[in-house]
């Protein structure tokens, strides 16, 4: 019996950690754009693929990071990523943080994106990982010439965490 609540209280806060960090990652997201003064077209077009393809790999342990890339792809102008970190914890104890403070603060580090600048979410993932309709196989943007710039946590739920990085090209 002690097993059988275990594995339902895992599935479940598996589950809270999936929608929670989905829901930090797509507020982070439509807090850039909307910062940086860009449409939010793309996003508002493509909500619900995101919001499951991220709950579903989040769910399942695949999601390894996810970008926000600003520009072309061979030539981006910037790049916020948002890696993920997995915990294995076997407690049932759920605690959900999300630094919105810091999050405004690392919006006043990121330089300004040239207005009507394109943007596109980008997955990468270890392992197989479920196909999620809407999402299509893609080549991440070159992070060549990039500087990169940890921000620091951006949330952390009781079997994963999130932090963010900032790149760009030096001026």
């Amino acid at each position: 019996m002690s097993t059988a609540t275990t594995m339902r209280t895992s599935t479940s806060t598996r589950t809270q950690t999936a929608v929670y960090l989905t829901d930090v990652i797509t507020g982070a997201f439509s807090h850039i754009v909307a910062s940086l003064g860009l449409s939010a077209g793309h996003l508002e077009r493509n909500w619900n693929a995101i919001e499951t393809g991220l709950m579903t790999w989040i769910e399942e342990g695949t999601l390894t990071q996810v970008s926000l890339e600003f520009g072309d792809r061979t030539n981006p102008v910037a790049i916020v990523e948002i890696p993920l970190q997995y915990r294995y914890s076997g407690s049932g104890d759920a605690e959900f943080v999300a630094n919105r403070a810091r999050l405004a603060r690392q919006m006043a580090k990121i330089k300004q994106i040239p207005a009507g600048t394109s943007y596109r979410v980008v997955t990468s993932h270890t392992g197989a990982h479920a196909d999620v309709p809407g999402w299509y196989y893609t080549t991440a943007a070159s992070r060549d010439g990039l500087t990169s710039y940890n921000l620091g946590s951006l949330g952390y739920g009781p079997d994963a965490s999130l932090s963010m990085n900032y790149l760009s090209r030096r001026t």
